[in-house]
């Protein structure tokens, strides 16, 4: 009896010890199904995520690399810019007669030891005079050199001239002159001389080139006039 009952307790013992055996490896086969999962997962999102950060980093950059024909077209018009601010004004063939100067017109001078204006008078008759004001008293009294003058075209050539708005020295192409002639009246025996050149400026307005009276530049600026404006 006894035999019997050792033999069924050690075949209990055995269906115990099996049952504990395939649940420990169903569980272990689970947490090793849950870890290749978790893992698959974990690279996944890791593709995705470096897959997120590239885009971003191919937009960035795209972002801000310069296109290579939008810079090459803003090169090629700075040239061309550059190139046109060196040409000089096109005053050539411009149609200024005596009829276009107009009835008397006066030219400022602006800075110091330089007339105050000069006027072109008459010059829609035979007796063209050029008269400069050099000087105005407190009382108003005025001095005045005026010149004889000869109005002519000339075969275009470039001048210099101190631009009137004061924004540099700038070549402008002429082909009209005054020439001083004959002094008419001289109060205080004032050199000027000449030739003056007139000439249709950038605004699209008569403009008339001087001497540089004052003088005051170097050498290398001896060449250029004064440009006065109405």
């Amino acid at each position: 009896m006894k035999k019997k009952q050792l033999y069924w307790l050690g075949m209990a013992i055995l269906l115990l010890a099996g049952c504990h055996a395939q649940t420990s490896k169903e569980n272990d086969t689970k947490e090793s199904n849950v870890s290749a999962e978790s893992k698959k997962a974990a690279v996944q999102k890791g593709r995705s995520t470096s897959y997120s950060q590239s885009i971003k980093k191919d937009s960035s950059n795209a972002a801000t690399q310069p296109n290579s024909r939008s810079s090459e077209t803003s090169a090629s018009q700075t040239a061309s810019n550059q190139s046109q601010s060196q040409q000089p004004e096109i005053q050539t063939g411009s149609g200024i007669n005596e009829a276009t100067i107009g009835n008397n017109p006066i030219f400022y001078f602006q800075g110091m030891n330089v007339p105050i204006s000069v006027s072109l008078d008459d010059f829609t008759t035979a007796e063209k005079k050029v008269t400069f004001i050099t000087k105005v008293s407190s009382n108003g009294e005025q001095d005045i050199t005026q010149y004889a003058a000869n109005f002519q075209q000339i075969s275009p050539k470039s001048i210099r001239v101190f631009s009137a708005d004061r924004s540099g020295i700038r070549t402008v192409n002429v082909d009209v002159e005054i020439d001083l002639t004959a002094v008419i009246m001289n109060k205080q025996a004032s050199n000027l001389s000449g030739p003056l050149y007139l000439f249709i400026n950038r605004s699209g307005t008569l403009s008339l080139a001087t001497p540089n009276y004052a003088g005051n530049v170097p050498d290398d600026q001896r060449d250029v006039m004064i440009e006065l404006v109405k």
